[in-house]
């Protein structure tokens, strides 16, 4: 009885790591159908930009 609940609470947890597995990766696929890595680049480019720009201003004065 002891060894079963044992291989019981294991099982368990194997499961429960797969259950949480497979919401995270159902997750990131919505979520990359959701924003496109393109769109999310241009995002980048743009404010790398203006922090480049507003930063050369800030250092001239």
């Amino acid at each position: 009885s002891i060894i079963y609940g044992s291989l019981g609470v294991g099982i368990a947890l194997l499961v429960w790591m797969y259950m949480i597995s497979l919401i995270i990766l159902v997750g990131a696929e919505f979520n990359a159908m959701i924003f496109p890595r393109s769109r999310l680049g241009q995002e980048l480019v743009a404010m790398a930009s203006r922090t480049l720009t507003n930063g050369s201003s800030d250092r001239a004065r």
